[in-house]
């Protein structure tokens, strides 16, 4: 359990190191061709407003057709704006004992906000009409991401019991059962660094999707954990862009990478049965003054794994977004210090 926390902890650490560095150094291996090129859509980005926010926002927990939610490092608070910035609010949870930890991932499902803390094994649930806190222990090992399928089930990638790595598993809160998969995760025996990436589900076609962070791949899988398909990225790196090594201190091990990293997919979201992917990489046929000052979206059919086109969101005080959600024709977009709302309009 001890090495658990600390692999987890590091892993944390490591990826905010990496979006760190992401954030001074992205366009340095771009001045070189990628070998792919980019199809834009016949739309712009157009920016409607900006609204500040602290500097401790870490993700976009959810939106709704005209409020988006924010989630704070101090576990229990989550910040709500219109995107007009004018009716600003925030729910501090009542939590009778502290689960604080990087690795906390929070959710919206208005009314209702659930925290997934992944080091405690724990989810807490709530709502914005009730001030109690229920409580769901989850089996152990401990767990490093999660996503909320719905109101019952969540879908996490937890410590392995067997091998150095991390697997998917779903469980339901009503049973308390937990599920692990057969055969989807590679094994790597690095504590599930090369295989990191993004969860996103979408209602609409009732799939969930893993994004891989280091290579051009997405994984589709059914609640059930069952593998629907893999779909690829545009860009031509299949291969892990991240090599890990392990040191031993003791009874615990260290995961690290040990040559420069190289992100290929930053951020991602789904909306109405679309991927949209921000890409880190600059296309043979793209004019690198525009990329420089923009965030490449590329947008795939989550039925037939197709590539649909690409549209750019603009970068703000020269800063990346690193985290956005997309609903109907809006783009609302987190970045250091302040939220992007976009419109999203068609072009002639």
């Amino acid at each position: 359990m001890k090495a658990g926390i600390i692999i987890i902890l590091v892993l944390s650490i490591f990826s905010m190191l990496i979006i760190f560095f992401l954030l001074n150094n992205e366009n340095e291996p771009n001045k070189q061709k990628n070998g792919f090129k980019r199809s834009f859509v016949n739309s712009t980005v157009i920016l409607v407003n900006t609204i500040s926010t602290p500097t401790d926002i870490i993700s976009i927990s959810g939106i709704t057709a005209n409020t988006v939610f924010l989630s704070k490092t101090t576990t229990g608070e989550i910040l709500f704006t219109d995107y007009k910035g004018t009716k600003k609010g925030k729910l501090k949870w009542r939590v009778g004992h502290p689960f604080y930890g990087i690795n906390n991932i929070s959710f919206v499902d208005s009314p209702y906000v659930y925290i997934l803390a992944g080091d405690a094994s724990t989810i807490l649930k709530t709502s914005f009409n009730d001030s109690e806190v229920s409580e769901i222990n989850i089996p152990k090992p401990i767990f490093s991401k999660g996503i909320l399928i719905n109101p019952e089930l969540f879908v996490l990638r937890q410590f392995s019991k067997t091998v150095k790595d991390q697997k998917f598993v779903s469980y339901n809160s009503i049973t308390g059962s937990l599920r692990e998969e057969s055969d989807i995760s590679e094994v790597h025996n690095d504590g599930g660094i090369a295989t990191d990436g993004m969860f996103n589900y979408d209602k609409k076609t009732d799939i969930l999707i893993y994004t891989y962070f280091y290579k051009n791949s997405f994984l589709l899988l059914d609640t059930n954990l069952n593998r629907i398909g893999i779909g690829n990225t545009i860009d031509t790196f299949s291969s892990y862009q991240i090599h890990v090594t392990n040191i031993t201190k003791g009874k615990s091990t260290y995961f690290t990478n040990n040559t420069p990293t190289r992100f290929i997919n930053r951020a991602s979201t789904v909306y109405n049965g679309k991927l949209y992917v921000y890409s880190t990489l600059k296309a043979d046929n793209e004019n690198a003054d525009i990329f420089k000052k923009n965030m490449p979206i590329d947008v795939y059919d989550l039925l037939s794994l197709h590539y649909i086109g690409s549209l750019y969101l603009p970068k703000m005080n020269g800063k990346n977004c690193y985290s956005f959600k997309v609903c109907d024709n809006i783009i609302i977009a987190l970045y250091p210090n302040e939220i992007g709302y976009f419109s999203i309009r068609a072009t002639k």
